[in-house]
């Protein structure tokens, strides 16, 4: 019984070390490089790669940060009474700590950056409203009576530089958004630097109650 209960602190130590190291890897190593590329993706390549961190990391928190929770409750509740030693309390309650801090600071922004596909669908173009205008300016070219090739000359550079601007208008559109991401990877950064920081505490904690049981 005693082992059994000595390898379930273990794990929940473990885990904690692992739920440190991949937040730590989140903020210092994943989101700056993120972050330093964002000039070389689209908006969509850059929505995909931001997404896909997003669930990664939400999924390797909530899998480490929970057995490490349960472990180390489950090896507080079953140990006899002089084993029940506090710092397994104290190591339990960093992650559930670190995931209400995440849950009130990082969320919202996480958020927003899900939503970014759906920002740059919602930007109108004048591309769009050309290509579907075109047709009924040449219908009433071809009906004029006047000097049909000059009309249709005006009418095409027309059309080229309507299609021109709306080039240049889904540039800066698309600049702002990854800008506005860009900010918003900022915060998650932070937000992620102080998650490793809880939870690094309860390992520490965990670490150090760990050695004092069989020393």
């Amino acid at each position: 019984m005693g082992k059994c209960i000595t390898t379930i602190k273990v794990i929940g130590t473990a885990s904690l070390g692992l739920a440190t190291g991949t937040a730590g890897i989140i903020s210092l190593k994943a989101l700056p490089n993120l972050i330093s590329k964002n000039d070389e993706y689209s908006v969509t390549n850059f929505a995909n790669a931001i997404i896909g961190l997003i669930y990664k990391a939400r999924f390797a928190l909530l899998s480490f940060g929970s057995l490490a929770t349960s472990s180390l409750l489950l090896g507080f509740f079953q140990s006899p009474t002089r084993g029940q030693h506090p710092y397994l309390i104290y190591a339990a309650v960093g992650f559930p700590i670190s995931l209400v801090y995440y849950a009130f600071k990082n969320f919202s922004v996480e958020k927003k950056l899900l939503a970014i596909k759906e920002k740059e669908a919602a930007i109108p173009t004048l591309k769009k409203k050309n290509q579907k205008n075109d047709g009924s300016k040449e219908k009433k070219e071809f009906q004029s009576s006047l000097d049909n090739s000059i009309y249709q000359d005006i009418a095409s550079s027309t059309s080229q530089e309507d299609e021109d601007e709306g080039d240049v208008e889904d540039e800066v559109a698309h600049a702002i958004i990854k800008k506005e991401a860009t900010l918003d990877l900022k915060k998650v950064q932070y937000n992620y630097k102080i998650i490793t920081g809880i939870i690094g505490f309860a390992f520490a904690i965990s670490t150090v109650g760990l050695i004092g049981d069989k020393y």
